[in-house]
């Protein structure tokens, strides 16, 4: 039994190691994307294990290898940390709210009084239901322009904007799933701003889906890269991945964390597993001036919120 209790924790380190190292793959196996999500836990996992090697003056490889698997993990997340965008912008900005509401959010009275309390120039709303849009009467009176799809379940979205727009739906990779294209304006210039929710990898067959429609849009935008645009909603995966780095690179956008820090927005029930699905990708002339998260407000979600402005031209 001893010899077991003690031949637990590297064996648990070296699982670590190797859930470390899959996720290069997610792109490719669908199980490597699904662990592809967790560093921050992997790296808080090696912290405690290498506390126990030195402890218990386990042998030095152990304290070595439970030290890299820590590092390899805090590296992505520290750049989210110490990246931020230093430029001059215009003096407006507009403020901009994505939330993944929840179709089956309890607490419905409480979402609404908390968007317009922050009264955003531009709201994205993903989880949008029939039932979400009869109780949104009062928004569609403060946004002139809006663009709603309400539809049962988890793929309904809806766009609410202050600033002059205009809408085309678009469908990426099933009928079922509409994303948004609006292009609004701000300080004279047009911002191209992609509202979507592309299908949580929860079986192979979404996973898949969900990747077709990264590239799908990826694709897209390679035709109009000198466009002010943005990526906005519950992409259903995090920076960790490979589909979001390909997304990223594609696209010439960059994650609008970057400078602020982590922000995991989902499972708002339980912090153990916290990891960042909702996002807001931006091209090189629109400044993050600030980014935050809001409070529970029912949704396994938390809303991101986001001052954002336009370099100044030169």
């Amino acid at each position: 039994m001893k010899k077991i209790y003690q031949a637990v924790p590297p064996l648990v380190q070296f699982i670590l190691l190797i859930l470390s190292v899959i996720g290069i793959f997610s792109k490719n196996f669908y199980l490597a994307d699904i662990f592809s999500h967790f560093n921050v836990q992997y790296a808080a996992l090696s912290l405690f294990l290498t506390t126990i090697f030195v402890w218990r003056r386990i042998w030095l490889k152990w304290i070595v290898l439970s030290s890299v698997v820590m590092f390899i993990n805090l590296l992505p997340v520290a750049q989210l940390y110490f990246n931020k965008q230093s430029t001059i912008s215009v003096d407006e900005s507009f403020k901009l709210i994505t939330f993944n509401v929840l179709d089956a959010n309890p607490d419905k009275s409480a979402v609404l009084g908390y968007l317009i309390d922050e009264n955003p120039d531009v709201l994205v709303l993903n989880e949008y239901t029939p039932e979400w849009d009869l109780l949104a009467d009062t928004l569609k009176k403060v946004y002139q322009y809006h663009d709603v799809i309400p539809l049962d379940g988890h793929f309904g979205i809806a766009v609410f904007s202050r600033l002059p727009s205009s809408f085309k739906r678009e469908y990426y990779a099933m009928n079922a799933v509409p994303s948004i294209k609006t292009t609004f304006y701000f300080e004279g210039d047009s911002i191209q701003m992609l509202a979507t929710h592309p299908t949580p990898p929860v079986t192979p067959f979404d996973w898949e889906a969900r990747n077709y429609q990264l590239d799908q849009i990826a694709k897209e935008r390679i035709k109009s890269l000198d466009k002010n645009y943005m990526i906005v909603g519950d992409l259903n995966i995090t920076s960790f991945s490979k589909p979001f780095k390909d997304l990223i690179e594609i696209t010439f956008t960059r994650d609008s964390r970057l400078g602020f820090g982590l922000h995991p927005t989902w499972p708002s029930w339980n912090k153990l597993f916290y990891i960042s699905l909702d996002h807001c990708l931006v091209s090189e002339n629109i400044v993050v001036k600030n980014r935050e998260l809001g409070p529970f407000l029912g949704s396994d979600h938390l809303p991101v919120k986001l001052e954002l402005s336009l370099k100044k031209k030169l």
